[in-house]
């Protein structure tokens, strides 16, 4: 990705002279012009992470959105991968994410989860739910965007 957190992490690999190149989906993207060699695609295409990622020694990412079988691939072919493919595929499911917290008895802020939105709408309704709370997407969401804060019961339905 050559989003904000790329550009401050190629900020310092000019200062070390790392040959860089960036994959991002938006042809204005803030690290397009701080790194060597920029390719405009989809992380989440297979092929198209795969084709970035054969030509380099060492892969980071980010952000999570990547396709994780790509990754996977490359670091069979013995592309270094930052994080790993598997540590990714943790991290890209919130739900995934928070029972891997509990597994481990890591610290984590109590949570539920819902298959969908009638499931928490009923444990809403049963008082099964704190409010206020904070309601997460368990995929693809980032930067506020997956993630509500609910005050009440007519905040999940709106």
């Amino acid at each position: 990705g050559g989003g904000q957190l790329g550009k401050m992490l190629l900020d310092v690999t000019r200062r070390w002279d790392i040959r860089t190149h960036v994959l991002d989906s938006n042809s204005e993207a803030s690290a397009r012009n701080s790194c060597h060699h920029f390719v405009q695609g989809n992380l989440m295409d297979y092929d198209t992470v795969l084709q970035f990622g054969k030509d380099v020694d060492v892969l980071t990412i980010e952000i999570e959105h990547v396709n994780i079988n790509a990754l996977s691939e490359l670091e069979k072919r013995g592309v270094q991968v930052y994080p790993k493919p598997s540590t990714l595929d943790v991290i890209q499911n919130k739900r995934s994410q928070k029972d891997f917290y509990a597994a481990q008895n890591l610290p984590t802020a109590p949570y539920a989860t819902f298959s969908n939105k009638a499931a928490l709408k009923d444990a809403a309704a049963k008082g099964n739910i704190q409010f206020p709370c904070v309601w997460k997407a368990a995929h693809f969401g980032y930067d506020g965007f997956g993630v509500k804060k609910l005050d009440t019961v007519a905040d999940i339905i709106a």
